[in-house]
């Protein structure tokens, strides 16, 4: 969680639009495989959209 507010305080900083769709989606992907593995699964720099593609 803490995170994700980092990515968006970042984003706002320079003006970036956040797509909260994709970070909802690592957020949740992270905080389950956190839970089960103690490990995250995407980085907040990388791209979720591989994994999404993966899963869904």
């Amino acid at each position: 969680m803490q995170q994700l507010l980092t990515d968006i305080d970042q984003s706002s900083q320079i003006g970036e639009a956040i797509d909260i769709g994709t970070a909802v989606f690592k957020t949740t992907i992270n905080l389950l495989s956190n839970t089960i593995f103690s490990v995250d699964l995407i980085q907040s720099n990388g791209e979720a959209g591989e994994f999404k593609d993966v899963v869904t």
